[in-house]
């Protein structure tokens, strides 16, 4: 499998993305360019005509596969700006090395989930994920319903699996 390298995840987005937006997909798109300009095709034919935003959600970074020791992953899926009314929301372990380059480019919000002003929220949604859990599966909240729908009912797209 090779869902961890680079270009597997550059290839999934933008396929999500055309499937959004399939007036937007350029079967002729070279593979190492895809991404970049179906999102700025989205951009501007889709999102600013309607008002509308995009974000996308990568989870994972940490777990992002270097081609080399010490190489940097992340430049192989995340573009370095992204195209107006698109946005992205990436979560990774802390210590991951790679997030300088993230960091460094200035309009990133960094959101430590494990400082103390998020214990609170952090402790409530374990205790809505854990009461969840113990109802049937029918009786669970339309929230996760509708993620499978959206998913076509494929488990791993699911966060409370």
């Amino acid at each position: 499998m090779d869902w961890d390298r680079p270009e597997a995840v550059a290839r999934s987005l933008s396929a999500q993305i055309e499937a959004l937006y399939p007036a937007q997909k350029d079967p002729e798109a070279r593979p190492e360019s895809r991404l970049i300009e179906v999102l700025a095709k989205v951009s501007k034919h889709e999102l600013a005509p309607r008002g509308e935003r995009l974000v996308l959600i990568v989870d994972g970074l940490d777990e992002a596969r270097s081609e080399g020791a010490g190489q940097n992953p992340l430049p192989g899926f995340l573009p370095y700006a992204l195209p107006p009314r698109v946005h992205a929301l990436c979560a990774s372990r802390p210590q991951y090395p790679h997030l300088a380059l993230l960091e460094s480019r200035g309009n990133v919000r960094r959101i430590d989930l494990d400082a103390p002003a998020w214990a609170s929220s952090n402790e409530q949604a374990c205790r809505v994920f854990w009461a969840d859990q113990r109802r049937p599966a029918s009786c669970r909240g339309s929230t996760r319903g509708s993620s499978r729908r959206r998913s076509r009912g494929r488990r791993g797209t699911c966060s409370t699996r």
